[in-house]
């Protein structure tokens, strides 16, 4: 077992659309450094704007990973917006920004 993170990355288009990514893993850090390179994620990749706004950080296995990814992305938008409100404005970052 070891730290995990579950995260959620408001991703906004050049369309003005703006959608949440829900992601889970073990580096936060590098994670981040991923979806600024364009790697991974098509919905991320594609995005203009992409900022983290919202994580969790727990001790588990892979699959407990994968539930905790699967759990959060069943949520309602209004569900997900909350989280994000409710998250210290101190912890969100703008990963990625193309204008």
């Amino acid at each position: 077992m070891t730290y995990q993170y579950v995260y959620m990355l408001e991703c906004e288009f050049r369309t003005g659309y703006k959608m949440f990514y829900i992601g889970y893993t073990f580096s936060l850090k590098e994670r981040m450094k991923q979806h600024k390179k364009g790697i991974g994620a098509v919905a991320t990749r594609n995005a203009r704007k992409v900022t983290l706004v919202w994580y969790k950080k727990f001790i588990g296995t892979i699959g407990d990973g994968m539930r905790e990814e699967k759990y959060y992305k069943k949520f309602t938008k209004q569900e997900k917006l909350k989280l994000v409100e409710n998250f210290p404005e101190k912890f969100k970052k703008v990963i990625k920004c193309e204008y």
